[in-house]
């Protein structure tokens, strides 16, 4: 046991709760502990910002007191508490100096985790010890994975969840074990520890009530009330590691991938294995002799340690994209693209040159091309992006392909209508799947085999209403199979017809529409108000605002009967004839019956 009178600490060596631990280990004696006042402030100062570092401090000022019985020494608190200025100046040194200050003047030994302060110490002739934070613990939460879980889900008061299987084909399983708020945050605590002491740790986001801790290959996400209502830590890791050869990949894109596609992007749904495959295709560019880097937001990526990773939590936008350029990478693997900052970062250096491969959480491959359209100019896209990987269940499901062509876009007629048209094509069929362009001020992703079926339903029932909304109250456009319909309030119908009417010529004659105008009334369907049954009649009543009208009497979307209502609304049916005993027959069962001008 090594014998030491004075050990003076510092913010670092308290957070990591390395004294206590030697002290119980018995490695060390000592008879005074002094804890600097400016290093009570600094973990009092983190503490109120909501930072678990300066609880963790505290806690452990705490539990020496709690020791100093037992192996008999004291506790001093020493020095001034730092004015303002010393906190303006803390990064340059301030603080720091006053802790040299105490430590010369005492003749104690100093105990830090900082290495510019050891460092310091030495020049200023104050004795010190560097307590290196690299170990090889294993943290406790490594008990509730197996072989195959993905991730365990930690909420305060329930029991602990585990997600079992594989990207798309996984169930939750629950342990009979649950964790109270003490239990949570003992946890919280002993990972940030961890954060702090091992060598492949770090803490990727640190706010007042959310952490982010990448752990080895363990990404942990813990939130606290109030953000959320109970505390809540999530810890994710990787299951597989993929080559690009488990893909089985065609020869024909292994060559694309390899000579021409330098746009990439992986889409998929979460956990549908997109990172995966982009580690998978970063490990492969890089046995192609590639220099290859990752953006990441946290790091999470498995690759091997010649693939640098970046993390966008430590650096501003421009310091990233300067690196980047200057270290003049083959490829970028931009993994998790989320914001309009994500997007700029990954088209300026695809224009500088550097081969992007991006990851965006989509439903369908095409949404991936919905995020571009708001953050560039149309004409660009193909240039930007020139293949879409899309992976379900850890499988490639589809590939896009993009080009620029001039032409006129599929389903209009007239030549003077040509535009510059992104051809969206299947790679394995070459078949053209969709089309984007200009129609009128609004761009448009427009789905082939439906505009061949339909000629030009999704983009008519998208831009109409977009056109009509601001100038019509309740404008409704649908298209049925040649003919577009307008539904307005039937006060409208008039003003519609009279001001649109050149317009409404140009969609018949230029693009080979059927045009039909009608009121809200004429398609609505009206509830059966009431009914009765008398002198051998069933009599059905829908109100006076149909007197007169002829409907069809629907239930279930089938049409039962045409009938004329009379100047109350009402119709009487035989109860014996076949509609009476059909509608007899709904009744008694309590279904609806509605009536459709």
């Amino acid at each position: 046991m090594e014998k030491i009178s004075k050990i003076v600490l510092d913010t670092s060596v308290l957070i990591s709760q390395y004294i206590s631990k030697i002290l119980e280990e018995r490695k060390i004696e000592v008879d005074e502990i002094i804890i600097p006042l400016p290093v009570l402030a600094e973990l009092q100062h983190q503490a109120n910002k909501g930072l678990d570092k300066g609880f963790v401090g505290l806690r452990e000022v705490q539990k020496l007191r709690e020791l100093s019985g037992r192996y008999g020494y004291k506790i001093l608190i020493l020095g001034e508490y730092p004015r303002e200025e010393d906190i303006k100046f803390a990064k340059i040194g301030k603080i720091d100096f006053s802790i040299l200050e105490i430590a010369k003047r005492i003749g104690g030994t100093l105990f830090t985790s900082d290495r510019v302060l050891y460092e310091l110490s030495l020049s200023y002739g104050v004795d010190a010890r560097y307590v290196s934070l690299v170990t090889s613990e294993r943290p406790s939460y490594e008990r509730y994975f197996t072989e195959d879980t993905m991730s365990i889900h930690i909420i305060e008061g329930c029991k602990i969840k585990r997600k079992r299987g594989s990207p798309g084909n996984w169930y939750i399983e629950e342990i009979d074990v649950s964790m109270d708020r003490k239990s949570i945050e003992d946890l919280i605590e002993e990972i940030i520890s961890l954060a702090r002491s091992r060598k492949d740790s770090f803490i990727e986001i640190e706010k007042p009530y959310s952490i982010i801790v990448q752990q080895g290959i363990y990404r942990i996400v813990i939130v606290k009330p109030p953000l959320s209502s109970n505390y809540e830590i999530t810890i994710v890791r990787p299951i597989t590691k993929k080559k690009l050869e488990d893909y089985r990949l065609s020869e024909r894109l292994l060559d694309r991938l390899e000579k021409s596609a330098e746009g990439i992007i992986i889409a998929g749904r979460p956990g549908s294995g997109k990172s995966t495959f982009a580690q998978a295709l970063a490990e492969w560019y890089k046995e192609k002799g590639k220099i290859v880097k990752t953006v990441e937001s946290p790091r999470d990526l498995i690759v091997s340690p010649d693939i640098v990773q970046y993390s966008k939590n430590f650096a501003k936008f421009g310091e990233i994209h300067d690196i980047l350029l200057l270290s003049r990478p083959d490829y970028v693997i931009f993994d998790e693209m989320r914001t309009t900052e994500d997007f700029r970062l990954y088209i300026d250096l695809r224009f500088a040159g550097v081969g992007m491969i991006g990851v965006v959480h989509v439903e369908r491959p095409i949404d991936a091309i919905h995020r571009l359209i708001s953050r560039t100019e149309l004409g660009i896209i193909p240039h930007i992006v020139d293949t879409i990987i899309f992976l379900e269940k850890g499988n490639i499901e589809e590939v896009y392909t993009l080009s620029l062509k001039v032409k006129v876009p599929t389903g209009m007629v007239e030549e003077d209508l040509a535009r510059p048209v992104v051809e969206v094509r299947n790679f394995i069929t070459d078949e053209l799947e969709y089309e984007i362009y200009t129609f009128g001020e609004e761009i448009v992703v427009v789905p082939i085999k439906r505009v061949e079926k339909d000629k030009l339903s999704l983009l008519l029932s998208e831009i109409l209403k977009e056109k009509f909304s601001s100038k019509y109250e309740e404008v409704t456009i649908e298209v049925r199979g040649n003919t577009i319909v307008f539904i307005l309030p039937k006060n409208l119908k008039k003003r519609f017809l009279k001001n649109e009417k050149s317009f409404l010529r140009k969609l018949k004659y230029s693009y080979g529409f059927n045009i039909e105008v009608v009121s809200k009334k004429d398609l609505s369907f009206f509830q059966l108000k009431r009914y009765e049954i008398r002198d051998g009649y069933i009599i059905l009543d829908f109100g006076k605002e149909l007197a007169r009208e002829k409907v069809l009497i629907v239930s279930d979307d089938n049409v039962i009967a045409k009938l004329n209502l009379d100047k109350r609304g009402l119709v009487k049916i035989d109860i014996n004839s076949p509609i009476g005993n059909k509608i007899r027959e709904i009744l008694s069962s309590k279904g609806k019956i509605y009536a459709k001008i």
